[in-house]
């Protein structure tokens, strides 16, 4: 599913909204558009971050689609799509998939990040260019299992978060060399 130009990471953790939200704005910074896509929106930009010029916002685009449903849907629209990001970053998994909840069912995980990978590999086919993938999910310690199946079968990268600014930092690392 990850082709040479897709690069994917699965970060687990709580409180990502910061992190994800830098990551948007760095990767902006590098000249990359991005697309954040969540499903909750923004009441507030988080603390301590400088919000950039206009030319580095014109660059992220925050998509909010309510459910997996819509999720699926804007990814299998990929020959709709005017612009075409190089950075997606997917914020609470877990909502869109439910994997919290005692009534999980592991297809909708599976389809919705297969859906995440095979949009992202259209998106470099059509491009030549690298595309990077950051989907971010809050977990409970009872899910851990479920993560694990995830991040085993379709992301080759994973990340623990334990501080923002060690997540950031490999976040950078990962998008920016």
């Amino acid at each position: 599913m990850n082709n040479d130009f897709t690069k994917s990471i699965f970060i687990v953790g709580n409180t990502l909204e910061y992190v994800l939200f830098e990551t948007a704005i760095n990767s902006a910074k590098a000249g990359l558009p991005v697309w954040y896509i969540s499903i909750v929106p923004f009441n507030k930009i988080p603390d301590n971050i400088d919000i950039p010029g206009k030319e580095v916002l014109n660059l992220i685009t925050f998509i909010y689609l309510k459910d997996y449903h819509c999720l699926i849907s804007h990814l299998n629209g990929i020959h709709l799509w005017r612009k075409t990001p190089r950075v997606i970053l997917i914020d609470r998994f877990d909502l869109y998939s439910n994997i919290n909840e005692e009534n999980y069912n592991p297809l909708c995980g599976a389809l919705i990040s297969t859906s995440i990978l095979d949009a992202s590999s259209s998106i470099s086919k059509k491009t030549n260019e690298n595309i990077f993938l950051i989907v971010a999910c809050s977990t409970q310690n009872i899910v851990s299992k479920r993560t694990s199946i995830l991040k085993n079968l379709y992301f080759p990268k994973t990340f623990i978060h334990s501080t923002d600014s060690e997540t950031l930092k490999v976040i950078n690392d990962f998008i920016i060399k």
